[in-house]
């Protein structure tokens, strides 16, 4: 068991860096229109660099989401081989037989 703990606590560990990696796209999106709403001369250049801000926002997003599906996958992948490896690090069905225990 000790090794699914290991497993669950290194996934966490990069499913929370994906968080924080979020976290600080979104403060930089909210930096980048605070200082747009400041240094814009008129409505039409504000309104032009929100758009450009809200087009960048949203390719990074798609960006973070295909990186953070490639750390799901990869997870998945690492409980896959946890589970064929079984209980204490045997692969499974190579152990003791139990059939016919608790006839």
């Amino acid at each position: 068991m000790s090794a699914l703990g290991e497993l669950n606590l290194r996934i966490f560990e990069r499913l929370a860096a994906r968080q924080v990696d979020a976290m600080n796209l979104a403060i930089e999106h909210g930096e980048c229109l605070t200082k747009l709403t400041t240094k814009s001369n008129d409505y039409q250049d504000f309104f032009t660099g929100q758009v450009e801000a809200s087009k960048n926002l949203s390719e990074r997003v798609m960006s973070e989401s295909k990186a953070s599906l490639t750390l799901v996958d990869e997870a998945r992948v690492e409980y896959q081989a946890w589970a064929c490896q079984g209980p204490g690090g045997a692969p499974a069905g190579r152990g003791p037989s139990t059939a016919g225990v608790g006839r």
